[in-house]
């Protein structure tokens, strides 16, 4: 079968399916056998009768499950990577590491929580660790976003160590789940901007079932300052009225009075009914 290298992965191929079924096709079954033609061939301190009485059984102290994406436009995914590893600096702190790799986190939970960024050369690579196992992610040869998972104990996972196909199967879910859940969380951070229609709508004046509301220029002071203030989850607790926000927003914007306040709480309210997009959502894109 044709195909174009990347490294040690694939750059593309004609029958991608194809490509994939064989990737696929290896399993404990090729493990053993691979074992299996070297013991036979490799002296042993035990004697023939003894290999017949007693046999080998192999454990599974590391396997490492890649996800590859090749990029069209290679300069544009680097561009995409980098921006995305500053958004991600986060990615060891137990919150994030309890969701990427699916497992509870207690006070309990023995390792190091920690995001580590290492550049080879040019090369950044962000990774996170989880007990004795870890995922990192990477731009490969310039072209393609490689994910990889590296399971260095299956017991981290509640899955034992001895090669069968329960084993093999359970651990390759870990790997493929964990870097699906990495690229998932990644993806739904960059959706957060509205659509450039909604985005007009929010921005400049309009009515809004028959009231003018005002417009919030993303970038202007007042308007950064209420949105971020909207952030503030207190109100979950006391409510929100325009004397608490007017509140916060004092502590940054000296004088903000109860008629701007109100101004721009219509212009918000208007927005976000309009275009279903969360002033709050606005402020992160």
């Amino acid at each position: 079968m044709a195909f174009e290298a990347l490294d040690n992965g694939f750059r593309s191929c004609p029958d991608a399916g194809a490509l994939a079924a064989i990737c696929a096709s290896l399993g404990h079954h090729q493990v053993q056998a691979f074992f299996d033609r070297w013991m036979a061939v490799l002296p042993s301190p035990f004697t023939q009768a003894e290999r017949g009485r007693y046999g080998y059984g192999l454990s599974v102290r590391q396997l490492e499950i890649s996800d590859t994406r090749v990029f069209d436009r290679p300069a544009a995914g680097r561009a995409w990577f980098e921006r995305t590893i500053a958004d991600q600096l986060d990615l060891g702190r137990p919150d994030k590491v309890q969701i990427v790799f699916d497992r509870k986190i207690t006070s309990k939970t023995p390792g190091v929580f920690q995001t580590k960024v290492i550049t080879k050369g040019v090369a950044p690579v962000i990774q996170a660790h989880y007990k004795h196992s870890k995922v990192k992610q990477y731009f490969k040869e310039g072209r393609a976003l490689r994910t990889e998972t590296t399971v260095n104990d299956p017991y981290d996972f509640g899955v034992g160590r001895l090669l069968s196909r329960e084993n093999w199967s359970a651990l390759l879910a870990v790997g493929e789940q964990t870097n699906q859940r990495l690229l998932d969380a990644q993806l739904q951070a960059c959706q957060c901007a509205p659509d450039p229609t909604a985005l007009a709508r929010i921005v400049l004046p309009s009515t809004h079932d028959g009231l003018p509301a005002p417009g919030l220029r993303f970038g202007d002071p007042r308007v950064m300052a209420l949105l971020a203030c909207q952030c503030h989850y207190g109100h979950l607790f006391n409510g929100l009225t325009n004397r608490s926000l007017r509140e916060l927003i004092a502590g940054l914007i000296p004088g903000y009075s109860a008629r701007q306040a109100t101004y721009d709480l219509c212009g918000a309210c208007a927005a976000k009914a309009s275009s279903n997009v969360s002033p709050t959502a606005s402020a992160t894109s």
